[in-house]
């Protein structure tokens, strides 16, 4: 889903997608991210967000995606991020 131009996500947009291990959604104008959309990704291990308008993380977006690896969030304008907000996420190594 890289590079199409969109610029929001529904909160439930990946909820019945337990065994994703990959998403790609660079390139795109999304401006936030709910913090539940991830909720039920408990196999989700790499997160490409790169390239969009990103401003701020909320704490509890990457709360349950504890086999997260990597997580590309570079060429954004995020300001701010809690120093909590990625401590489940003890495999995360960039």
């Amino acid at each position: 889903m890289s590079g199409n131009q969109i610029n929001s996500i529904q909160p439930v947009t990946f909820i019945h997608n337990s065994t994703l291990l990959c998403i790609d959604l660079k390139g795109n104008c999304i401006t936030d991210v709910h913090p539940p959309i991830f909720q039920n990704d408990s196999r989700l291990a790499h997160l490409y967000m790169s390239g969009n308008k990103l401003t701020t993380i909320d704490l509890q977006t990457f709360r349950s995606n504890r086999k997260s690896q990597s997580l590309d969030l570079q060429n954004n304008t995020i300001t701010d991020v809690d120093p909590s907000t990625f401590r489940n996420n003890s495999r995360l190594s960039h």
